[in-house]
């Protein structure tokens, strides 16, 4: 079989996720990424903070810059955009709305009942940008809710808006 098909055929039924530590990682994997299907996802190792610093965070012109319809607005003040209605089932059988969050539940239980425990005790589906330092800031609505990095990093905000811009 030709390299070619053989990409094809990779490209038709795979993606894949490019862990990335450092922008060296990115330029490494560039010329792989635009012949197979995929992602670049950032991975915080707990020394690449300037990494994070300057390609995740983001600031007060990428946030003004992006179009949101009301709709989206509301959702990221109901919902958490990046957890609501997903569930991960582990190898062990745990059932989790969020990794880093305690299990919901094993497989054996319900899904009525996982998700009900979610929605009533759960801390991922409704996770919104209702805390310090998000929650005296004019931008809340507009940032994407709160992400996994941010429990990674353990900083409750991946922005570089100053305080001065927070609401009293």
């Amino acid at each position: 079989m030709s390299r070619l098909r053989h990409i094809w055929k990779i490209k038709k039924y795979f993606s894949v996720d490019f862990i990335i530590f450092s922008e060296q990682d990115y330029l490494d994997i560039e010329e792989i990424s635009a012949t197979i299907k995929g992602n670049f996802v950032p991975v915080y190792n707990g020394e690449n903070m300037d990494f994070f610093d300057s390609n995740v965070f983001i600031n007060k012109d990428e946030i003004v810059t992006t179009n949101l319809s009301k709709r989206e607005i509301f959702m990221r003040q109901a919902i958490n955009i990046f957890h609501f209605g997903k569930l991960t089932v582990l190898p062990d059988g745990n059932v989790y709305a969020d990794v880093n969050q305690a299990p919901l539940g094993t497989i054996d239980d319900t899904t009525y009942s996982i998700v009900y425990k979610e929605f009533t005790e759960g801390k991922s589906w409704l996770r919104i940008r209702d805390f310090a330092p998000c929650k005296g800031c004019i931008y809340q609505w507009l940032c994407p809710s709160p992400s996994n990095y941010e429990i990674a990093i353990g900083r409750f905000n991946l922005c570089h808006v100053k305080n001065s811009e927070w609401r009293k």
